[in-house]
């Protein structure tokens, strides 16, 4: 069994089925078949099992600013992607809720995208989310650009967009900084779990029987 996925491009019906599928449930948005179809969809495999994916799409429909700009704002967002032809868009991305706190799969998934988003992203990439803590990590790095901020179905969401040539760099400045959030999660839970270990010691010695005293006693009175 392989330890690590590896990237594949889906073109089968059948596996573009599956993304759909695994993406609404891990997501829940529905992405049209005509726009996997119509577009570049890629997907992480672990053992012949699809562990996550995104698509890297080239229609100047934007998907991401209909999904993450009002409609009173669409066209205030579009305004300020100058030249639409340059631009490709990550969407769609998701990994399987099995797989995210597992470091090394984890990281393999984000490098691996960083990789094929170097080889075949436009000269710029549009991408957005509505999960705060994805976009805490895209505004971390001084690679990426936050150029829309919203609420749509009262959920905050937010528009970025980055240059292709430097998408390796600054997904490596998010691998980093997810590295450094795991290993604080993982020694945050070791501590948790050792102050629990120490409540259940404490609960333990206030119930054990005072036979341990009462025998001290009779030996003191025996000499």
């Amino acid at each position: 069994m392989s330890a690590l996925p590896k990237i594949k491009i889906l073109k089968a019906q059948e596996e573009l089925e599956q993304f759909q599928t695994s993406y609404f449930g891990n997501a829940k948005l529905e992405v049209p078949m005509e726009y996997l179809q119509n577009n570049q969809v890629f997907a992480f495999i672990l053992n012949g099992k699809q562990v996550g994916g995104f698509v890297l799409g080239t229609d100047q429909n934007f998907r991401t600013v209909e999904f993450f700009a009002s409609a009173e704002k669409r066209a205030k967002v579009s305004s300020q992607i100058k030249k639409p032809g340059l631009f490709s868009e990550l969407c769609c991305f998701w990994i399987d809720p099995e797989h995210k706190c597992k470091t090394r799969v984890n990281l393999a998934i984000w490098f691996l995208m960083s990789l094929t988003l170097k080889k075949n992203s436009r000269q710029f990439l549009l991408f957005g989310t509505c999960s705060k803590g994805l976009a805490k990590l895209y505004s971390s790095t001084r690679h990426s650009v936050l150029i829309h901020k919203d609420r749509v179905n009262r959920n905050a969401t937010f528009i970025f967009i980055a240059k292709r040539s430097i998408c390796i760099s600054g997904i490596m400045e998010i691998i980093l900084k997810k590295m450094k959030r795991l290993i604080l999660m993982k020694l945050n839970w070791k501590i948790a779990r050792e102050d629990h270990n120490l409540e259940l010691r404490l609960v333990a010695d206030e119930n054990v029987p005072s036979y341990f005293s009462e025998r001290n006693k009779w030996q003191k009175i025996r000499i």
